[in-house]
């Protein structure tokens, strides 16, 4: 099939703690891509562009949204939200063409909105194309396919005891164990269901561990292929040096949990795992198990 876009345009995502912001660094340093450097939030979140396809909210409540909470995300630093990719002025600008867009064909001006923040940062570091890294990507897949037809999209999968062992210190998400296994689980449900709306040629699963062991090469190579970039010296380079089973915390459940939490958590990932496979929402992982 030929490719519906000759820019690669790349969204990286699937449940907090997974891996998400790695994967996109990672992507990152090819030569055909720049990294969005935030989460940007507006193409994702309550009220952003992913409600206006589903007609849920006007662009007018968009461009409050994105001139409020998105611009300049609070408690993160001048440098947190959209102000990091575009001026006031830049994006006072982009959002007059997407009001006016908007008019006629809402989904058509929520793209070209995308384009219009994100290009330039690609532009400016000297890239053909751009890859970003909010975690929702995944689950408003069908959204985002509908804004960018041409968007690839990466669907990051880690072990669920190692992501419940990550989210639960956190002052977000589940709050013990077992909760954060069964959220694990409806996050990649819930990817998986949305991803089943992108051409498969336009997506791929991949699951962190399978970058962090013997089979690294393999794994950064079907995910390159599946993205139509060719291989890259850098991307290996920085896989190679930044990516290691210590750097990303495989197997810690082994290491922070014991006795009968341990049990039990294991437990628990092993029967939402099996339903996962059962239902054929993704493979098995083989030695991971």
């Amino acid at each position: 099939m030929i490719d519906p876009s000759p820019i690669p345009m790349v969204f990286v995502g699937g449940t907090g703690r997974s891996g998400t912001t790695v994967i996109a660094r990672l992507l990152a340093q090819h030569r055909a891509l720049e990294l969005i450097p935030i989460e940007a939030r507006l193409h994702t979140d309550s009220g952003g562009l992913a409600d206006l396809v589903r007609g849920v909210v006007s662009a007018a409540d968009v461009v409050e949204a994105i001139l409020g909470r998105w611009y300049r995300r609070s408690g993160l630093g001048p440098a947190q939200g959209l102000v990091a990719i575009a001026d006031r002025d830049r994006l006072e600008r982009a959002l007059d063409r997407f009001s006016a867009a908007a008019q006629d064909d809402a989904v058509l001006a929520a793209g070209g909105l995308l384009r219009d923040l994100f290009d330039h940062v690609a532009a400016d570091g000297g890239a053909l194309g751009w890859v970003e890294m909010t975690p929702p990507n995944i689950r408003m897949a069908a959204e985002l396919h509908r804004m960018l037809p041409g968007a690839r999209f990466v669907h990051t999968i880690r072990d669920g005891r190692d992501v419940a062992c990550s989210v639960v210190p956190l002052d977000w998400g589940p709050d013990d164990h077992l909760s954060a296994i069964d959220w694990w689980a409806d996050g990649v449900r819930a990817g998986a269901r949305a991803l089943a709306s992108v051409p498969p040629e336009q997506a791929h699963v991949l699951w962190l561990e399978d970058l962090l062991g013997d089979g690294r090469d393999e794994a950064l190579a079907s995910m390159l292929a599946r993205l139509r970039l060719e291989p890259d010296v850098l991307v290996s380079a920085y896989l190679d040096v930044a990516m290691s089973p210590t750097r990303g915390n495989v197997a810690r459940w082994q290491a922070e949990l014991a006795g009968d939490l341990r049990n039990r958590v294991d437990a628990r990932y092993r029967e939402q795992l099996g339903g996962l496979v059962a239902d054929g929402v993704i493979e098995m992982p083989g030695v991971r198990t």
